[in-house]
């Protein structure tokens, strides 16, 4: 088997998160659980393609899942 996407996301999540294919191909990823510094924060995050960031999000609060939509009713 071989992978689909190897992207570096710049921290590492000991729990909780989630991954989503966005329909344009990219990916959103959500590192809910990220200790560094003495906090405790969480990371929502889209890479292409190519793995490379394209968006990021910075929460100080663990989130247990995050998803993209394309509105309120509509997931993408």
């Amino acid at each position: 088997m071989n992978p689909i996407l190897n992207a570096d996301l710049g921290v590492y999540a000991s729990a909780v998160g989630a991954a989503q294919r966005l329909v344009d191909g990219n990916y959103h990823f959500d590192a809910g659980f990220v200790q560094e510094n003495g906090t405790i924060d969480s990371y929502s995050l889209e890479v292409d393609r190519d793995g490379q960031i394209q968006y990021e999000a910075h929460q100080n609060v663990i989130l247990y899942r995050t998803f993209r939509m394309t509105d309120m009713y509509t997931p993408n």
